[in-house]
């Protein structure tokens, strides 16, 4: 007799009626009708179930993925940093080649000017900033034909030379 009472509210709890007549039993009932259908529902259900589970490993490589991307980044400045260095140097040289190569020599081995190859080793920068704008006892100034971030550049360069 309980059996014809259990599927009796499974087919009426849509029926608001019957559920008042039996709330405490029928009410868990239905909750538990999809596990009393479980024979043909747990397949899909288990499989359903399984998906997702093997579906979050699966979300967890392309987290590990994402590192790898931030590593060339961290080469990228190195370049750049090189570039700037290089720019300067470009520059400095094409200043020197411009203005002072005719009486210190291409390879700043001195002509009619002094050897500057190590000169670096001997002035400071300002005090090399303070030559090449003002000159000296055979050298014209060249404050009136550069810039002073030209002069600095230059200066900057030939500092570097000990």
């Amino acid at each position: 007799m309980e059996a014809p009472k259990i599927e009796t509210p499974k087919t009426e709890p849509n029926a608001e009626a019957p559920q008042a007549g039996t709330p405490k039993t029928e009410t868990p009932k239905p909750a538990a009708t999809p596990s009393a259908n479980a024979p043909s529902a747990p397949s899909g259900a288990t499989a359903q179930t399984e998906s997702p589970k093997a579906g979050a490993p699966q979300t967890e490589p392309p987290k590990t993925e994402a590192p790898k991307p931030t590593e060339p980044a961290k080469t990228e400045p190195a370049k750049e940093q090189p570039s700037a260095d290089t720019t300067a140097t470009a520059k400095a040289e094409e200043l020197f080649k411009g203005n002072c190569m005719a009486c210190h020599g291409g390879s700043l081995e001195g002509k009619s000017g002094p050897n500057l190859q190590k000169v670096g080793g001997t002035l400071t920068k300002e005090q090399i900033m303070t030559q090449i704008a003002k000159g000296g006892s055979k050298m014209p100034g060249f404050e009136k034909k550069l810039d002073a971030e030209a002069i600095e550049t230059l200066a900057g360069w030939l500092a570097a030379k000990k």
